[in-house]
């Protein structure tokens, strides 16, 4: 087997997911979704094209009652007239001054060129931990940095000169990188939802408005593909925040106290389950250095082909089951998400939002073995409470996976509350393991917490927000675009 350069296998993963990409669209032009064909006769010739073009010309200037609002435009509408057009069972009011075709475009070229941006990231950051280890660069990335030096290619190398010129260190240097990758994997999530949905509705009606397959519950796959979506983010995130307690060991030779504490809540079982194969990394004795060097490469998995992958089919599964139901839905985008809290914070003035459980078929939660979820209004710390009336509904239930959801404010410049999330997962064969820190009480105390963000809420408007999306509605909105996950409470 040929040895290639870390390059080549990054450069290989992007082609094979352009060529995906690609098939992908050929099969849903044919009229076939990403879960079979449309219906068992699809006709070999498309509607009439008189029809296609009365639906994209007919304008209201008035919003009829009743409408739901899809913020999945990348651009910002400033028209208060619309165009209808009828997709399947369902209307669709798009701005006059929206081009869907134009949006597909900008949402697909933003979705690349922030996969792109992360791949160039990945390549640093791996460039990055070989200096970390050896000393030095290795050969190969001392070559590419004179390339780029000498505008001979890979340009995006560059700014590793321009750190290298300001004096900062190598630790310094990956440091800034992680927090690069952290938010390019937001706009990558977000841009390939919306490209998701527009790669549908910039063609409709074509594929042809037929039934979808009656053998297919499109409901209960665009639950399955939300929740494999969200988990693959909250995974980078959890892999992320390990990263960054390695960093701080590789630098100082020790952890931070902070991530040392971390360790032992996992260790003990009162939370943060994810870190425990941070505990299990050292009873191997691997090194500082080797647990980064995987976490990276877990990291690199995710971000090359799950993220976006997953986003990208919510966005298309999305949008097939919104036009199986004979609703009006009014296009529209969100305002750019604020700044939002991150690490410790001063939160007060609880207030309960919502609890979500999720319902699983497997021992433990996998989004494929999904089987339905539901939320609620009523808070307890009793994890028997929710398991109880999911195994009511679903017999064959094996495990849950709760969040309870409160909103509160905090001290920070823009002044307005947020959410803040507890997460458990219960298994009917294991027992429980805590994602987050324990959920100890259904009133919490105002005080100091450390939270983690996901950048994963959906633009909801009205209210112009970025919020939850499961239940197929939205809830517990955010202006700044992030779900907040509690490591450490007073």
């Amino acid at each position: 087997m040929k040895n290639h350069p870390p390059d080549f296998e990054v450069h290989k993963r992007l082609v094979l997911t352009l060529i995906i990409t690609a098939l992908l669209v050929i099969i849903l032009a044919s009229g076939f979704t990403l879960l079979g064909p449309l219906s068992s006769e699809v006709s070999e010739t498309p509607p009439d094209s008189t029809t296609s073009k009365s639906n994209s010309e007919e304008i209201i200037s008035e919003l009829p009652e009743n409408v739901t609002y899809l913020g999945i435009l990348v651009s910002k509408s400033l028209s208060r007239t619309y165009r209808r057009l009828k997709f399947r069972e369902a209307t669709f009011l798009v701005p006059s001054d929206i081009d869907l075709k134009l949006e597909l475009m900008k949402a697909s070229d933003a979705s690349e060129r922030a996969g792109i941006k992360l791949m160039e990231d990945l390549v640093i950051l791996k460039g990055l931990l070989g200096k970390a280890i050896t000393g030095n660069y290795t050969p190969f990335f001392e070559e590419s940095l004179r390339m780029a030096e000498e505008g001979k290619g890979l340009s995006f190398l560059e700014k590793v000169l321009e750190w290298e010129k300001q004096g900062l260190s190598v630790h310094e240097m990956m440091n800034i990188t992680i927090q690069e990758i952290e938010n390019l994997t937001a706009r990558l999530i977000d841009y390939a939802y919306k490209e998701g949905v527009l790669e549908i509705l910039s063609n409709a009606p074509y594929p042809p408005p037929y039934p979808i397959d009656t053998g297919i519950d499109l409901k209960l796959e665009l639950m399955k593909a939300s929740d494999a979506s969200e988990r693959a983010g909250i995974k980078l995130m959890e892999d992320l925040v390990i990263l960054k307690g390695l960093l701080g060991k590789a630098i100082t030779g020790n952890y931070t106290p902070f991530f040392e504490e971390s360790l032992r809540m996992a260790e003990e079982g009162k939370g943060l389950s994810f870190l425990e194969k941070v505990l299990e990394w050292e009873k191997q004795g691997l090194s500082v250095h080797e647990m980064m060097n995987i976490t990276i490469q877990e990291i690199e998995n995710l971000t090359m082909m799950d993220l976006g992958d997953y986003a990208y089919k919510e966005g298309v599964l999305e949008i097939l089951y919104l036009s199986s139901l004979n609703k009006t839905y009014v296009l529209t985008s969100c305002d750019p998400p604020y700044s939002a809290p991150y690490g410790w914070t001063y939160f007060h003035n609880f207030m309960k939002c919502k609890v979500w459980i999720g319902c699983y078929s497997s021992d433990w939660p996998i989004s494929s073995k999904m089987i339905g979820e539901w939320r609620t209004t009523i808070f307890t710390t009793d994890i028997g409470f929710y398991w109880k009336i999911s195994k009511h509904w679903y017999p064959s239930l094996k495990s849950i996976e709760i969040k309870w959801i409160h909103r509160a404010w905090a001290y920070d410049p823009y002044r307005w509350s947020h959410n803040l999330i507890w997460e458990v997962d219960k298994s009917e064969r294991y027992g429980i393991r805590w994602r987050t820190a324990r959920y100890k009480t259904t009133n919490p105390s105002s005080g100091n917490y450390y939270v983690v963000n996901y950048y994963g809420l959906i633009c909801c408007s009205p209210p112009r927000y970025y919020c939850n999306k499961h239940c197929g509605s939205c809830f517990c909105c955010d202006k700044d675009k992030a779900q907040h996950f509690v490591y450490r409470q007073p």
